[in-house]
């Protein structure tokens, strides 16, 4: 099916973006836009030449903002909400996500990836590669479940939070908004707003 995409992001999380849209969809055509004026006229991926994100909006009629870094993605996300654009979701065909799962738009769900039945993931949450959503887990807007994390069932994530490479987050557990879970940590309690937690089992650091 042939699409016209923007990627907003030029950076490695854009590569991998990139390469899940391409694994889906051989006829997508794509555009890459940063605002960073540095990396305007690269090449990306030896095929994509990055331009700069236009001032008002693009002409492609669906986006998919690759950038790696919550609150970044979720600002932008702000910028080119309810505008004529369709706020594209990515899932690599190499994924496993359940028919009885809810995917908001603007996730990315990366190679390897499963997402079980009756879990919901908010829009612009990036589900890395290898990650496991297990059943009835509900992540929260603009957050980041990285490569090789685990969650046990019923788990709660809110809004911009990141669970580190590796991590384990146990049945059950509620991670409030703005949490960093450091990477191969085993989160075995409830985290409030903002925290930063590390180690086995992981233990508040701010």
């Amino acid at each position: 099916m042939h699409i016209n995409v923007a990627i907003l992001g030029s950076g490695g999380h854009a590569k991998v973006v990139i390469d899940a849209l391409l694994a889906a969809n051989q006829q997508a055509r794509i555009s890459v836009y940063d605002d960073n004026p540095c990396r305007v006229g690269e090449s990306l991926l030896q095929k994509f030449i990055v331009s700069c994100t236009p001032t008002d909006t693009f002409t492609e009629q669906y986006y998919h903002i690759a950038v790696g870094h919550n609150k970044t993605r979720a600002s932008l996300a702000g910028r080119y909400a309810g505008r004529d654009k369709l706020f594209m979701s990515i899932i690599h065909p190499d994924a496993s996500v359940s028919s009885f799962a809810v995917l908001a738009d603007g996730v990315l769900v990366a190679a390897n990836a499963v997402i079980a039945a009756e879990s919901n993931v908010a829009q612009g949450t990036i589900i890395n590669h290898g990650a496991v959503v297990d059943h009835e887990c509900e992540i929260g807007e603009f957050s980041h479940v990285a490569p090789n994390v685990t969650l046990g069932g019923g788990v709660v994530i809110g809004a911009r939070s990141i669970v580190g490479a590796g991590a384990v987050v146990l049945p059950g557990i509620k991670l409030g908004c703005d949490v960093t879970v450091g990477a191969g940590a085993v989160v075995t309690r409830d985290i409030n707003d903002g925290q930063v937690v590390k180690g086995i089992p992981a233990r508040c650091f701010q």
